[in-house]
């Protein structure tokens, strides 16, 4: 039972780092292109070139 448990543990602590992932993938997409969310922007489409 307790390996079970600590099984069910780790799959859950797994599925949650990849979420976590997913998520700071999409903030870094939308800091790379913000036309991503906004379908009507005009600025700078990366950091880069901002502050170079």
């Amino acid at each position: 039972m307790k390996n079970k448990v600590m099984a069910e543990d780790d799959e859950g602590i797994k599925r949650e780092q990849i979420e976590i992932l997913a998520a700071l993938t999409r903030i870094r997409e939308i800091c790379c292109d913000p036309g991503l969310l906004y379908e009507d922007y005009k600025g700078v489409k990366s950091a880069w070139p901002a502050w170079i």
